[in-house]
């Protein structure tokens, strides 16, 4: 499981840093000058895209399941977005925003824990299974 958040976590951060590139890539400042800068951005996106795929590939094979991978993954990305475009693009965001972005943090949540009680259910069914058939 300790693999599992740590490549899902890569995997978030690489899709919210492949969303800040692909925007830097686009701004309008740099429609007419600076080329470079706009291939470097568009190159740090692809990369950053490639990432993401390796990384939650990595998680998925590290997991039970996918849903804690994904979930996971997901939350780390809506997060990021949202504090890179409040800090970097000055972006402003509701409280309707940040109310929803905290119910699905908070489903993330609820979400892992149900999977770990599963687990450790399932689990223990199968160590008792063992256990009465030795008997």
């Amino acid at each position: 499981m300790k693999n599992t958040s740590y490549y899902s976590i890569l995997s978030g951060v690489s899709a919210a840093a492949a969303s800040l590139f692909g925007k830097l890539c686009g701004l309008p400042i740099l429609q007419n000058y600076l080329i470079v800068l706009r291939l470097i951005f568009f190159s740090l996106m692809i990369i950053c895209n490639g990432s993401v795929w390796t990384f939650y590939v990595k998680a998925l094979q590290s997991s039970e399941s996918s849903l804690s991978a994904t979930v996971l993954s997901s939350a780390i990305n809506y997060l990021l977005s949202a504090l890179f475009g409040y800090v970097i693009f000055g972006e402003v965001t509701s409280l309707i925003w940040w109310t929803g972005l905290s119910f699905v943090l908070l489903g993330v949540v609820l979400i892992a824990q149900d999977q770990s009680v599963a687990n450790k259910v399932v689990k223990y069914k199968e160590h008792e299974l063992n256990k009465n058939s030795i008997d």
